[in-house]
C-alpha cells in the first residue's frame, strides 16, 4: 500500500456510490421541475389549484379538471368560450357530400345540428328517431315534417295552429306595415283573419 493509505471499505464505498446516483437523480427532478413552472403562463401559479395546464405560452387554452377554457383561464362549463369582440365558433366540413355535424345528447334523446353540401341544407335531426325536424335548404324554404320543401314555410304532417281570439281580433294588432299578413282564428265563429294594408280582413 502506497503513500500509507488505508484501503476504502466495500460497504463505504458502496454508500458513496448510492449518494452520488440519489443526488443525480434529485437534481434532474428539480431541473425537470422549473423548466416546467417556467414554461406555464403568467396566473396560472396563482391558482395552481386544480388545474392541469395552460397552452404554453398563452393563457389562451386552460384545462382543468373536467373543464376547457378557451380564452379564459377560469371555465365555469365544460367548455368556456370567451372573448372581448365578435365571438365566432366555426365547425367546417371540407370534403363534398359530407356535412358538418354537433351533437346533443341526453338521457331521453339525442339531437344533431348538421349542414349537408349535397343536397345543401341545414338541419335539426332527431337522430334517435332518425328523423330531419326542421330543415332549411339553400332557397331558405323551411321545411317541418319534410326535408324538400317547395314553399317558405312547408308543414308535411300534423297541423298548423294559429292563435286565437274572442271575436274580430283588435285593430292595434294590425295597424303596421310590419304586421300585414300575420293571421288568426276567431273560436267563436270560425272565421280567419288576415291582416292586411286596410286592417283585418276576415277569410
Amino acid at each position: 500500500m502506497t503513500n500509507g493509505s488505508v484501503p476504502e471499505h466495500p460497504i463505504v464505498r458502496t454508500r458513496r456510490a448510492t449518494v452520488r446516483r440519489a443526488l443525480r437523480s434529485s437534481l434532474g427532478l428539480a431541473l425537470v421541475v422549473l423548466l416546467a413552472l417556467a414554461l406555464l403562463p403568467t396566473g396560472v401559479l396563482a391558482a395552481a389549484a386544480g388545474w392541469v395546464r395552460c397552452a404554453i405560452g398563452s393563457p389562451d387554452i386552460c384545462y382543468t379538471v373536467g373543464q376547457v377554457g378557451i380564452g379564459t383561464t377560469d371555465p365555469s362549463r365544460v367548455l368556456h368560450v370567451q372573448s372581448d369582440g365578435q365571438l365566432e365558433v366555426e365547425i367546417e366540413e371540407t370534403r363534398p357530400g359530407f356535412a358538418a355535424h354537433l351533437y346533443m345528447r341526453n338521457p331521453a334523446r339525442s339531437w344533431l345540428l348538421f349542414s349537408d353540401s349535397e343536397p345543401d341544407y341545414f338541419a335539426i335531426q332527431d337522430e334517435t328517431q332518425r328523423l330531419n325536424r326542421v330543415v332549411i335548404d339553400s332557397e331558405g324554404n323551411v321545411g317541418i315534417g319534410t326535408s324538400t320543401p317547395n314553399s317558405r314555410l312547408e308543414v308535411a304532417a300534423g297541423y298548423f295552429e294559429l292563435p286565437t281570439s274572442d271575436g274580430i281580433p283588435p285593430a292595434s294588432d294590425c295597424d303596421q306595415p310590419a304586421e300585414v299578413g300575420r293571421m288568426t282564428m276567431d273560436s267563436f265563429s270560425a272565421a280567419l283573419y288576415v291582416c292586411s294594408a286596410r286592417g283585418w280582413v276576415r277569410k
